[in-house]
């Protein structure tokens, strides 16, 4: 998690009860750099503008290790985001805009023939 926080964390945000084996932060801002670079990879259509955690909880059961799971808890994603407008495989974009406008075209002059036969049948009669 330690790569996706964009500040270091302060007491402040910090509740700690180690004897209970709990533990939690408060108002976690996310680096939103490293977010991104993991959503480019991922060839996410989208990037973050802003991100922030409400709370991040941790339950560690000490005298369960072995038995009882870890619990981590993350409540509170609020995440501002918009859509990419510059796509990494343009070439592929281009490709299906060539496809589309291409049978747009055919589906035009085919409606443009059609219309002109109608027409010349309809005046031959």
């Amino acid at each position: 998690i330690g790569s996706f926080l964009k500040e270091k964390l302060t007491l402040d945000q910090l509740t700690l009860n180690l004897f209970e084996g709990v533990g939690s932060l408060r108002n976690v801002a996310l680096d939103i750099w490293s977010l991104n670079s993991m959503l480019r990879d991922a060839s996410a259509p989208f990037e973050v503008l802003d991100g922030e955690i409400d709370t991040i909880s941790i339950t560690i059961p000490w005298s369960n290790l072995l038995t009882t799971s870890t619990i981590l808890e993350i409540k509170g994603v609020n995440l501002t985001v918009q859509p990419k407008f510059e796509y990494e495989n343009s070439n592929l974009l281009d490709s299906l805009w060539g496809t589309w406008s291409m049978t747009s075209s055919m589906q035009l002059a085919k409606e443009v023939l059609r219309a002109d036969q109608e027409n010349s049948s309809q005046s031959s009669s």
